[in-house]
């Protein structure tokens, strides 16, 4: 019945046409056509002007006209199949957001037969409606992204059970060719977030259409996420393979306060072959210093009553944790004559949370047992008093510690790696971990996991309090700090800003040097300047005039300080 109707309009819809054309016995009167032309008009043949982009428009609304109504004893049905469809593609979804990848694979694969199976029926719809096209993007990107997910799971598996020790190549191996299925996951992420770029939100039904969208979400986290683990892994791969590595461990015993984190009265090499680890040397600092051939002068604030000289020992002068690496490296070099790679710096407090983790550790040839309570205590005392004189190797109590406390941290169950991820991570956010390296693309990697300990430059507003202990020993460990930013804007628009910094000493343990003798800078927005400062004690010492030979880096450092209001001093 509708072909019929469908047809009776057309007719009507010609009808109406001719009645449009001039009548041939009006234009014959003009002898402006000949016979055949005149035969034509009768037989309603002689169309007006324009006449072919007419039939043309007529005849693709017909084609169109006649597919609809040759497809609406199948409507109803392609509605189910699509509903069904739809149904299997979410659950597919869900499964993925589980990381199910075999059940995700499972309901993509019986969407796509509910495609297959409508085909003499649905096909012609899914290629013209809008929804079908939709709908094969939907598929195609939950089939890549099950696919991914199914490369990823094994790495997964295989790099949560892997327990690298030092002296073990198995973390370095499996960096080399346990990750060759990350590349291929990657690139099908992409593709599947390719696909659902494609799909009109609007064309998926109201209720299944946040599931796409969340997918969508979810599949760039996915693919940025592999793209991280992939720049990971290269990253490893230059700090652990390739050529021979060594790493500078510094110590820095944040009890004594130094810019990048404390005073490094311990170091140690870390060195790398093939991908196997080794501590070389855990020792004290002033070994190295020892082998330094010349006298440098050192920054003018450690001249008053500190040191005369400068060394590897105080080279942590500088806030930026780069450019004092930099110069650590480069006493190195020239005490020891070690060219190293990097350096990896720690305080107490990653030791005293790892121990949380492990549980206590057993000293028996020293009659102590290690705790996270008792660490600071016992390690100061043991390496600045209690170790044997004849020997001379203070730190030797700390060599002997450090591969205990690796061994219990590789032997730890499956259980604790959560715990011990997050002792890790707390202590890189609060920078009791901090780490160099002279490979600039292990410097971004580093840098963008929060544990470089740059300067950041800002345009907005900056405030930094750096503090450094110059002959206070280690009374630091009782100091409170307290510190209050005000701002107020004037009408000019101008901002005063008043900074209140409160320190409150409370260290009776201290009885040697129990004096905190602080060198204290304040870092704010370039350009600013300082209107009044008060409360702070004036130097008792003057500063000597410097001996031996001028550092380049401390003459840039002191370059343009000049001297400000109650004793403070004013430089960039």
């Amino acid at each position: 019945m509708r072909n019929i109707e469908f047809r009776r309009e057309i007719q009507a819809r010609l009808s109406r046409l001719k009645q449009k054309i001039l009548s041939p016995r009006v234009i014959a009167r003009k002898e402006i056509l000949d016979w055949q032309k005149k035969l034509q008009f009768a037989l309603g043949l002689f169309l007006p002007r324009g006449w072919r982009a007419t039939l043309l428009r007529l005849s693709a609304a017909a084609a169109v006209l006649i597919f609809l109504f040759a497809a609406l004893p199948f409507y109803e049905r392609g509605r189910q199949a699509q509903k069904q469809i739809l149904g299997a593609a979410t659950s597919g979804f869900d499964f993925l957001e589980g990381r199910q990848a075999a059940a995700a694979l499972e309901s993509f694969q019986e969407a796509r037969d509910l495609v297959a199976g409508a085909a003499g029926s649905m096909e012609p719809l899914l290629t013209i409606f809008p929804q079908g096209r939709d709908l094969e993007h939907a598929l195609a990107a939950g089939t890549h992204a099950a696919g991914a997910l199914r490369l990823l799971e094994p790495a997964a598996g295989e790099l949560q059970a892997l327990r690298p020790s030092l002296g073990d190549q198995s973390f370095y191996l499996f960096l080399k060719d346990g990750f060759a299925p990350l590349a291929d996951a990657r690139e099908l992420l992409a593709r599947a977030r390719a696909e659902l770029a494609e799909i009109n939100p609007n064309s998926i039904p109201a209720g299944m259409r946040q599931n796409f969208l969340d997918g969508g979400r979810k599949l760039s986290a996915a693919e940025e996420g592999v793209s991280s683990l992939l720049a990971f892994r290269e990253a490893m791969l230059r700090l652990f393979g390739g050529r021979d590595k060594t790493y500078l461990l510094i110590f820095q015993n944040n009890s004594e306060a130094r810019p990048t984190g404390g005073f490094p009265g311990t170091y140690g090499l870390l060195s790398f072959r093939n991908g196997a680890a080794r501590i070389d040397r855990i020792e004290s600092i002033y070994v190295l210093d020892g082998q330094l051939k010349r006298q440098i002068a050192p920054p003018f604030p450690m001249r008053r009553q500190l040191t005369q000289s400068f060394g590897i020992r105080d080279s942590n002068w500088f806030a930026d944790f780069p450019e004092s690496s930099r110069k650590m490296l480069g006493f190195l070099e020239e005490e020891a004559s070690v060219a190293a790679d990097g350096v990896i710096a720690f305080t107490p407090d990653v030791f005293e949370r790892l121990l949380t983790v492990t549980g206590p550790i057993a000293m028996p040839e020293y009659g102590e047992i290690l705790t996270a309570e008792n660490f600071r205590a016992v390690t100061q005392e043991r390496t600045s008093v209690l170790y044997d004189r004849a020997l001379n190797q203070p730190k030797k109590f700390l060599a002997d510690f450090t591969p205990r406390l690796l061994e219990k941290l590789a032997a730890l169950p499956e259980a604790q790696d959560a715990q011990l991820l997050d002792a890790l991570i707390q202590s890189v956010a609060e920078k009791h971990i901090l780490m160099f390296s002279l490979d600039n693309d292990i410097q971004n990697f580093i840098s963008q996991s929060g544990a470089g300990g740059e300067m950041r430059r800002t345009d907005g507003d900056y405030l930094a309090v750096i503090h450094a202990n110059l002959g206070g020993g280690k009374t630091d460990a009782g100091i409170t700090q307290r510190v209050e930013k005000r701002v107020a804007i004037d009408a000019g628009g101008q901002a005063l800003a008043t900074v209140r910094i409160t320190r409150t000493h409370n260290s009776p343990a201290e009885t040697l040097l129990a004096k905190n003798l602080d060198f204290m800078r304040v870092f704010v927005p370039e350009g600013s300047r300082l209107v009044s400062a008060e409360g702070f004690d004036i130097p008792e010492a003057p500063v000597k005039s410097p001996a031996g030979e001028i550092d380049p880096d401390v003459a840039a450092w002191e370059a343009g300080i000049v001297e400000g209001p109650s004793g403070s001093y004013i430089g960039r």
